[in-house]
């Protein structure tokens, strides 16, 4: 759930309009990939209700489930998907089409310049996870929000609660609160 609050808290609220406009609820049934590793992805993903795994050659490296965004590596730096993303129950996610996300990033230069902020918090939380992971210094089943509220910083803090909020917000228009 961390990782929606730090993404949400760095979007305005026209933002949250626009995607919510764009995009449309998909339902993804167990088993059923997401992504897939090596092809081509449409679609930038917010995980709304359910679990997902996240598999390279066949091997689970992560879990993922409500609150967490999927696709935006390849977004970002337009190589294709690393991993598989299948999932692991009935899940819905919330589905943002790629072609219209990238137009939009150039149409409007202040969404582009929130939305790549929230993108690169969002990394960088997941980077701090796996090299936690990674030392050892965490055990192997460390998530997001594992972390204390005194480790986020005080700027991404702030947002937090508006965060909150906002996520209840697009629960509710979306029908499912």
């Amino acid at each position: 759930m961390r990782n929606v609050l730090i993404a949400l808290g760095a979007l305005s609220d026209s933002d949250i309009d626009w995607i919510l406009d764009v995009g449309a609820k998909q339902k993804i049934l167990n088993s059923e990939s997401l992504v897939d590793m090596g092809q081509p992805i449409d679609a930038l993903y917010l995980l709304l209700e359910g679990q997902f795994g996240v598999f390279v050659n066949h091997q689970m490296v992560a879990q993922l489930s409500s609150g967490d965004i999927v696709g935006e590596m390849s977004l970002v730096d337009s190589q294709l998907p690393s991993a598989t993303v299948t999932a692991l129950i009935d899940s819905l996610v919330f589905s943002i089409p790629r072609s219209q996300l990238k137009q939009h990033l150039s149409a409007d230069l202040g969404f582009a310049a929130r939305f790549y902020r929230m993108t690169s918090l969002f990394l960088s939380n997941r980077l701090r996870v796996l090299n936690a992971q990674a030392s050892g210094a965490q055990s192997a089943s460390l998530q997001a929000e594992d972390y204390d509220a005194d480790e986020i910083a005080p700027d991404v803090l702030e947002d937090l609660a508006l965060a909150a909020s906002r996520f209840e917000w697009i629960l509710k228009r979306l029908n499912l609160k």
